[in-house]
């Protein structure tokens, strides 16, 4: 609650502001339903950064995680021990651990959380502990300078052109490799990834094709 679409952790850089963070998943990590209390849970969130790196997202994440852990403390009894809040780097080195690496074919999310619960069972000391880590891939932003090759290009086409593509799609993919100028040229319409899911069809299928082929045109110059 403290993090889900907290306007406070979105970035701004170049008049360009981020999406808020967002819960996407938070589930116990029982195998089978059972009426027993699970004794750990685990929540995943989609953090948007321009400048930030994966240590500063990670610290805030630990204070705000420390902040939560002394609030439900004080409101389960007065007076009670918060528990213990590491990055999941610290808590393996407090115990003389190295962190395992995921192999390739391995979805990262459930490696990294069964990882998490690795180092856990060598803890001797079983009180509770909050662990904060990386669940998944870090993609860098995508980011386009107006005054790039591509970016010139596009203005010449009359496209208002943005520094930073502010969400996520294939493009972020490419971030990986480092470097690769890249700009996102997309479909226009509402209700994405629902039932009611639509494309506004002029400029979906007349419009966008035609400043496609005319940006490619450009740069192929």
């Amino acid at each position: 609650a403290a993090i889900d679409y907290n306007t406070a952790f979105c970035e701004e850089d170049l008049g360009e502001k981020t999406q808020p963070p967002v819960t996407l998943k938070l589930s116990d990590t029982k195998d089978s339903y059972s009426v027993q209390t699970a004794e750990s849970a685990y929540v995943y969130f989609n953090w948007f950064a321009l400048k930030k790196t994966e240590e500063d997202i990670l610290s805030i994440c630990k204070s705000e995680a420390e902040k939560a852990a002394k609030r439900t403390a004080e409101k389960i009894q007065h007076g009670a021990v918060p528990p213990r809040v590491f990055t999941l780097k610290e808590y393996a080195a407090m115990l003389g651990e190295d962190l395992r690496q995921p192999d390739p074919y391995s979805d990262i999310r459930d490696f990294r959380i069964s990882e998490a619960a690795r180092i856990r069972r060598l803890d001797p000391d079983m009180s509770p502990v909050i662990l904060v880590f990386m669940a998944g891939v870090s993609y860098p932003p995508v980011r386009v300078s107006p005054d790039s090759e591509i970016g010139r290009a596009a203005a010449e086409l009359g496209i208002t052109v943005k520094t930073y593509y502010p969400y996520i799609s294939d493009t972020s993919f490419v971030s990986l490799l480092g470097g690769v100028p890249s700009v996102n040229l997309g479909t226009f319409g509402k209700d994405a990834h629902m039932f009611s899911e639509r494309v506004e069809m002029e400029y979906s299928f007349k419009d966008l094709p035609n400043l496609t082929w005319q940006l490619l045109t450009k740069l192929m110059k």
